[in-house]
């Protein structure tokens, strides 16, 4: 019905937007968490377990406190081994 949504305000559009991304951020996650037991169910008993957060990065998840931003030299290194890889192919 286009009168429903047209009536809404936009504090209560945007709560409905809100509450939409909420729950497809938690689908995503319920199937992060499905996809990791059967991963784990699966593997060899001598590998270790594997995370929901390791298997299936999602983007609400908080990023580790290694992960540090790149310098420009090391962004250069990766533009040029592109270039060679995409040089080799071509």
């Amino acid at each position: 019905m286009p009168w429903k949504f047209w009536n809404l305000t936009l504090t209560e559009f945007d709560c409905k937007c809100r509450g939409y991304r909420r729950k497809q951020a938690e689908a995503w996650r319920r199937t992060r968490l499905v996809v990791t037991l059967l991963v784990n169910i699966h593997r060899d008993p001598k590998t270790p377990a594997v995370t929901p957060e390791a298997l299936l990065p999602l983007l609400g998840d908080v990023l580790e406190p290694s992960a540090r931003p790149s310098s420009a030299e090391e962004i250069a290194a990766l533009w040029a081994d592109l270039d060679a890889r995409d040089a080799s192919i071509l």
